[in-house]
């Protein structure tokens, strides 16, 4: 997607690697250091905004990516949440997850957003959705090759 115009600000989204907790063979431990520094020089640049996932079935306080931006950006202007997985978090924390998103632990001054991806029963039913809606639209119509 690119969009441009005289009065638009420069804008670059950069997916970067999740942040790595342990390798099988240790000589690939290279790369939880790598991607941590990867991920640091990114955070640590005054025009980036933080997009800080968080999977919501594990324990916030193992998840490295929370603290890091609170190291890069301690006032927390540029800092957004993204609660991943809610529909795995267990009946016992779903507390913990509320009071996150109500700000009243782990606030941050831009708030969260919870995201759930599909599970595969979805998928395939969004799948066959798509490939009939395909089908209808493309029946009685020429197809040029390409």
């Amino acid at each position: 997607v690119q969009i441009s115009g005289p009065d638009l600000d420069d804008l670059a989204l950069i997916d970067l690697p999740g942040l790595i907790q342990s390798q099988e063979n240790k000589e690939n431990e290279v790369y939880i250091t790598a991607v941590e520094n990867l991920v640091r020089s990114y955070m640590e640049q005054p025009n980036t905004c933080i997009v800080a996932c968080i999977s919501s079935d594990e324990d916030i306080e193992n998840q490295k990516i929370f603290s890091m931006a609170r190291k890069s950006d301690p006032e927390g202007n540029r800092t957004i949440g993204v609660l991943t997985k809610p529909d795995k978090v267990e009946k016992g924390l779903v507390d913990d997850i509320v009071s996150i998103l109500q700000g009243k632990s782990y606030a941050l001054l831009r708030g969260y957003f919870v995201i759930r991806s599909p599970n595969k029963d979805e998928l395939d039913q969004i799948n066959d959705s798509c490939r009939t809606d395909i089908s209808t639209y493309l029946q009685g119509r020429e197809i040029e090759n390409l």
